[in-house]
């Protein structure tokens, strides 16, 4: 995620994302903050994105992956 100014100075949206249990944080590079998001499902997964989206500073969200597993009893 991409913020309008240096991770640092972005301490609202870093704590509230720290208390997020479907969110870690990884690596910070100047104003960007790699994040994983893991959710159970594609609903609770799109609530994560929009409360990402409007957290104070955020300019910007990537993503690098997405990953869905079928549930495996539908062809066993």
């Amino acid at each position: 995620m991409t913020f309008d100014s240096p991770v640092e100075q972005c301490t609202e949206a870093v704590e509230t994302l720290r208390a997020m249990p479907e969110v870690d944080l990884g690596q910070v590079r100047d104003n960007k903050l790699a994040i994983v998001v893991d959710t159970v499902s594609k609903t609770q997964d799109r609530n994560v994105w929009d409360a990402v989206q409007q957290l104070p500073n955020v300019t910007d969200l990537a993503i690098a992956m997405v990953a869905f597993d079928e549930d495996k009893d539908e062809n066993p």
